[in-house]
């Protein structure tokens, strides 16, 4: 047995190594066998470059041995140095790219051997002293692939060239990478020919020749190159050199998607979302961003964020991770979304801050409008500490790139001061850009400006120039500023017909203060014959158009008894915007309309709604109502406590009405203490200096007896005097005993029966038994 063993070994010593390796092969084909792996890596150890390519095959592949390619690298080096052109094209192609991991390796594993952090002398150091992992290294891609290009490698050869076209490890060489291509073309090397299909395009920045890039890149896309057919459609969907063929360039694409090509996924993707030359598919187009995103295309990750924040109704949620994904990994235009998608709280909740560090990281791609919007945020505190300088600065980022109202927002900075000098001649400057580049705000500002009494040149025709170019432009308050000019004759030549024009339009296209003015233009007759029937008409228009001092004047005409005919729902939905905004005049407006039944019948309830939330800003008028609503029950059970409570509200900001309400409550209680009758006086007192008849008679009264004041005759007789003659007929009453009898004033019977003659005409039975003689 001994020795036959003994003659095989001998035979196989005297064997060629070529019979060695077919030996070896053949072995292999039957299945794995220890004793081939031992002969393979003992002829690859004596130093046999086919042996050792082999064997490093078998490490890169993972052919019955754990896959490994620093291993086989090795192998391949130790062929490739002795001139071996597969294994200098596979070193080439390894260097070139990323290098995947060992398959059949754990991260954990890899993490120990890369970190050096396996113990010396363990297992896996023993096993694999060379690690597992190859670093990529485009100056060893290169050297390989030359050398492999030069033994005739095509695969190698359009490599190289493709290194060479983008000096990649190598000095950049478009002619050179051209003989190269060419040569991996002539054997007919798909590689070869989508190169030189790629330089021709100019797609390596050479000089185009769109015919020539068409063939060669017809060839390659004939043998299924999918980089070819990538670049084929790019070229038939541009409108240069060559017809243009979306359908073609639509069908190469998809075949090269098919083959996992991710730059013809987006570019499908953008095709049929985007080119007006298809049928839109935006199902196909989002299915292709999401593959192409998936596996990392940043591009691909920013196009599928648009797409859903184009989708209707979507909520931006999903939108933002892709954004964040692109905008993670660099991508400029998705970093600039992302920081407009915080400053909006589309699909995030709104962080300025956060919006700030993404428009920053967006920096070119970023828009100006988002600047400015972001600069708005710092100059009202809005989610930020409010800081006017950091918004001057992203001002200035966004003017410098034409935004307009950037220019228009620096005037108005440097105009008050705030975060820059105070500087009018700068605001104007920069009021003027605005203008210029067609800011009707801008033009209206500076009309402003240059008719301020505070500048220092006040220039009435050059407010009226401005003013003009604003209304121009269809800015309200410019024509309405420019119509007070022509009814003054200031800055232009005076023109009523032209005035009352601009005004008419103004109001046509909205605003209120224009029909209010034409409301009192026709019902004082300044300018233009008085015309109450065309007046009331204004008032009634700029009530509709959501004039709050139209509606308040339209509601005492109202309790007055003058009915004026307007569209009450159309005018309530106006203020209503005013008042849910927070405007305190608008939400008692809106309430005195609802309570009066200016729109229908009285709606108590809906009244009470605005008012109380005017009474809780601290309104007087509204705090007043709630009194009155509270006192006799208009919504809800009566409550002369709550009652109180806001006429006292009301009282303390000299609302003549909750004075003498609560002064009428307060005697109506019986006061049982001296401060009960001179917190009484007191209130009738306040009432009676507004010049409240009612009021002043009251105060005389407590002057006569005494009551929360001393009795002082003189004062009583004054205030009487001062309510007869506002035509309080038990005033003049009070004051006609007053001259009769003496009191305060000296005896007179002509004074006493005057105004004893003057109650009586008002119907005081008192003062009619008195003249009577009764």
């Amino acid at each position: 047995m001994l020795q036959k063993l003994a003659k095989l070994v001998t035979r196989w010593k005297h064997r060629s190594p070529e019979e060695q390796l077919a030996e070896i092969e053949a072995a292999l084909a039957q299945g794995w066998s220890y004793s081939a792996y031992d002969h393979l890596r003992e002829l690859a150890s004596s130093g046999n470059a086919s042996a050792q390519y082999r064997l490093g095959q078998m490490f890169e592949l993972a052919e019955g041995v754990v896959q490994n390619l620093a291993d086989a690298v090795h192998w391949y080096t130790l062929a490739a140095e002795q001139g071996n052109a597969a294994a200098q094209a596979r070193l080439g192609l390894i260097y070139l790219i990323d290098p995947p991991a060992a398959a059949s390796i754990t991260a954990e594993e890899l993490e120990l051997v890369s970190s050096g952090n396996v113990s010396q002398g363990s297992l896996l150091q023993e096993s694999f002293p060379r690690g597992f992992s190859v670093v990529k290294d485009v100056v060893q891609a290169a050297k390989w692939n030359r050398l492999a290009a030069a033994n005739g490698v095509a695969e190698a050869q359009a490599r190289y060239g493709h290194q060479l076209a983008l000096g990649l490890g190598v000095d950049r060489d478009l002619l050179e990478a051209e003989r190269w291509f060419a040569a991996a073309a002539a054997q007919e090397e798909s590689a070869g020919q989508a190169g030189l299909g790629v330089l021709y395009a100019g797609g390596y920045g050479s000089s185009p020749d769109f015919a020539r890039a068409l063939e060669w890149l017809t060839k390659a896309s004939d043998a299924d190159n999918s980089t070819a057919r990538y670049w084929l459609a790019r070229l038939l969907l541009q409108s240069e050199g060559i017809p243009r063929d979306v359908n073609r360039a639509i069908e190469q694409l998809q075949a090269a998607a098919g083959q996992g090509q991710f730059d013809a996924m987006y570019l499908l993707g953008m095709t049929v979302w985007r080119d007006e030359g298809t049928v839109r598919d935006f199902s196909l187009a989002e299915s292709m961003f999401r593959r192409a995103a998936a596996r990392g295309h940043h591009e691909a990750a920013y196009a599928l964020g648009r797409l859903l924040l184009e989708r209707e109704g979507d909520e931006g949620v999903e939108a933002v991770s892709w954004f964040r994904h692109a905008a993670d990994a660099g991508h400029k235009g998705a970093a600039a979304v992302l920081g407009e998608l915080y400053l909006t709280g589309h699909g995030v909740a709104r962080n300025p801050v956060e919006a700030a560090r993404w428009l920053d990281a967006g920096k070119a791609q970023t828009r100006p409008e988002a600047l400015t919007l972001l600069a708005s945020f710092y100059a009202e505190g809005n989610g930020v500490e409010q800081n006017f300088e950091t918004a001057a600065g992203l001002l200035r980022r966004a003017a410098e790139r034409g935004n307009v109202a950037a220019h228009h927002n620096l005037g108005s900075l440097y105009r008050h001061g705030l975060g820059v000098d105070h500087d009018r001649e700068r605001a104007v400057d920069w009021y003027r850009q605005a203008a210029e580049l067609g800011s009707a705000d801008a033009a209206f500002q500076l009309g402003l400006l240059h008719s301020d009494d505070d500048m220092s040149l006040p220039d009435s025709s050059e407010a009226a120039a401005w003013f003009q170019r604003a209304a121009e432009g269809k800015h309200p308050l410019a024509r309405f500023n420019l119509a007070c000019l022509f009814l003054e004759g200031k800055g232009v030549e005076k023109d009523v017909g032209q005035a009352i024009d601009l005004l008419k339009e103004t109001a046509a296209d909205g605003s209120p203060a224009a029909a209010e003015a034409l409301f009192h233009l026709y019902s004082e007759g300044e300018h233009v014959p008085t015309d109450l029937e065309r007046a009331e008409e204004y008032l009634a228009q700029a009530v509709e158009l959501g004039s709050i001092s139209s509606a308040k004047l339209l509601a005492d005409w109202h309790v007055d008894g003058k009915i004026v005919e307007f569209d009450a729902d159309l005018a309530i939905s106006r203020l209503e915007n005013s008042a849910k905004a927070g405007r305190v005049d608008a939400q008692v407006a809106l309430g005195r309309l609802l309570a009066l039944g200016m729109h229908g019948k009285p709606d108590a309830a809906a009244a009470e709604k605005w008012f109380a939330l005017a009474a809780d800003a601290g309104d007087a008028y509204a705090q007043a109502w709630m009194g009155d609503c509270r006192r006799v029950g208009l919504v809800g059970p009566p409550d002369s406590k709550v009652a109180e409570g806001w006429y006292r509200k009301a009282a303390s900001q000299n609302h003549v009405g909750a004075q003498i309400l609560l002064a009428e409550a307060l005697s109506a209680s019986g006061p049982s203490s001296p401060d009960a009758y001179a917190e009484i006086f007191g209130l009738w007192l306040a009432a009676a200096s507004s010049g409240n008849a009612v009021a002043q008679r009251k105060v005389g009264q407590c002057y006569l007896e005494g009551r929360g004041c001393a009795a002082d005759p003189i004062a009583a007789a004054r205030w009487l005097r001062a309510a007869a003659d506002g035509g309080d007929a038990e005033a003049e009453y009070e004051l006609g005993l007053c001259y009769r009898k003496g009191r305060g004033v000296r005896r007179n019977s002509a004074e006493a029966r005057f105004w004893l003659d003057r109650a009586s005409a008002q119907g005081h039975p008192s003062a009619q038994e008195l003249l009577e003689g009764r």
